[in-house]
């Protein structure tokens, strides 16, 4: 029996757009005897040695495995070996043999939420947004994970609906995505946590994203990297007071230790691409901090170590005009003033 990919559509839409994120976080909370058989049960010796084959990333003699052993294996074996298989193709970056390989797992298992996440994922990639949507939605509403978290599919899907132009869903699902990542790791959490901070930060709701930052934590630098170059923008979009000069010496301090921020070699081009935009937004904002704080000798040789990593001429050319403006306004002797003093 073919299954459908979208489950009661019409059913989840209802649910999502009516009962809102209320409705899937009590869904989420609560254990069912279904949850139970969530658990791996005890697998076949060619599927255990395929799954040790993906986790050192060995990807292609992960797919050489599985297709060499599928007529070996039990029934009760064939929705991992699909789930494996979509897994290993959406590594090799081959979209439709790993949605192929993920339906047929479906079939197998109707309602995880592993296989609805990654299918979600798939669709967003090819832009297929409205499919996306339904996807996500299911996998969420069955809560059926063992790989991934719900966080990570409320984040996918405030991807989707910024795409639809969705801004009020795009910002609930956020705050589910970090609400749910205080419980389901590090990726939903700081992923969400991040994403709204920016979002609230645009809407200029400051207090909000403050609040957010104050409670994240992360050992990635580049995500405290990040972190702080929001915390140093929401003190330059504070009203002008001499506590939020003293701030904003201060988050100077903190970001000026952080930069320039190291390049990761080995990082893939998309990766390596908003690894620079950050790190010419981060010299920016110091910049501008710096200048803000009255400190001129700090801002005038962060420009100097900045400039190359500035993502335009035009950014650099507006911070020396502001910058020559501040020092022809100032007297000598104040220009070197610490305002944390």
């Amino acid at each position: 029996m073919q299954h459908s990919p979208f489950l009661g559509q019409f059913f989840l839409s209802l649910l999502f757009i009516c009962l809102g994120p209320m409705l899937a976080t009590e869904n989420l909370s609560a254990e069912t005897p279904e949850d139970s058989s969530l658990k791996k049960p005890s697998l076949h010796p060619m599927i255990e040695k395929a799954e040790a084959l993906y986790s050192a990333e060995n990807y292609e003699g992960c797919i050489e495995i599985l297709n060499a052993g599928k007529k070996r294996l039990r029934p009760s074996d064939l929705d991992r070996f699909y789930f494996l298989l979509g897994q290993t193709y959406q590594q090799l970056e081959k979209p439709q043999l790993a949605r192929k390989a993920l339906v047929q797992s479906l079939e197998y298992r109707a309602r995880n939420s592993d296989i609805l996440h990654l299918l979600g994922q798939l669709a967003i990639e090819s832009k297929n947004f409205s499919t996306a949507e339904q996807y996500l939605q299911e996998a969420i509403w069955f809560h059926r994970y063992t790989e991934y978290e719900p966080g990570r599919s409320w984040y996918l899907l405030s991807q989707v609906y910024e795409s639809l132009g969705l801004a009020t869903k795009m910002v609930s699902a956020l705050e589910m995505s970090a609400k749910l990542g205080n419980s389901t790791g590090a990726a939903g959490k700081n992923d969400g946590a991040l994403r709204l901070a920016r979002v609230k930060i645009q809407q200029g709701e400051l207090a909000a994203a403050n609040q957010i930052l104050g409670g994240f934590s992360s050992e990635k630098p580049v995500e405290n990297l990040e972190k702080e170059v929001l915390l140093a923008q929401i003190s330059l979009l504070s009203p002008r007071s001499l506590s939020q000069q003293r701030e904003m010496h201060a988050s100077a301090e903190r970001l000026s230790t952080m930069l320039p921020f190291p390049t990761d070699t080995a990082a893939s081009p998309e990766t390596d691409r908003a690894g620079k935009q950050l790190s010419s937004f981060a010299h920016e904002i110091l910049i501008r901090s710096w200048l803000n704080a009255g400190n001129l000798g700090n801002a005038a040789a962060a420009l100097a170590q900045g400039r190359e990593h500035l993502s335009s001429p035009q950014i650099a050319k507006e911070l020396e005009e502001q910058l020559s403006i501040e020092t022809e306004r100032r007297p000598s002797s104040t220009q070197e003033q610490d305002i944390s003093e």
